[in-house]
């Protein structure tokens, strides 16, 4: 299993919901598990890295994150910034959001790193899960 299949088995099948920014939000774990499978390889070799204190007091997680391309040579270069919230119920996912500014996402420097990165990532494939 790939670390988003075992993400994904975490969402109740039906009663569950994830929202993102750029698409919209998916419901269930069918919808959900098709998007993030479709979309998480895509975006090459990138990490979030965790910034200040976690909450978590098991019906809500929330951490806020620093996305990273590592790009060849190891370097890391950042482009985004921003938090994801959780709520469980009986330890399985009913909610999840990440929120994040998107406009560096559309800076040079970010764009030619996520190139780097290996990011096969197009404005079709976001187009395509925005307008399902």
């Amino acid at each position: 299993d790939t670390y988003f299949e075992a993400v994904c088995r975490r969402f109740l099948p039906t009663d569950s919901e994830y929202h993102d920014p750029i698409v919209g939000t998916f419901r269930g774990r069918d919808e959900i598990t098709a998007w993030l499978l479709d979309v998480m390889p895509r975006c090459g070799d990138i990490v979030f890295e965790p910034l200040g204190p976690v909450f978590d007091d098991g019906e809500v997680f929330v951490q806020e994150w620093l996305q990273k391309a590592i790009v060849p040579g190891g370097g890391r270069v950042a482009m985004t910034r921003g938090t994801s919230v959780r709520r469980y119920r009986d330890g399985m996912v009913v909610y999840a959001s990440d929120y994040f500014d998107t406009a560096p996402l559309s800076n040079g420097e970010v764009l030619a790193a996520a190139a780097a990165c290996g990011s096969t990532l197009s404005l079709d494939d976001i187009m395509r899960w925005r307008n399902r």
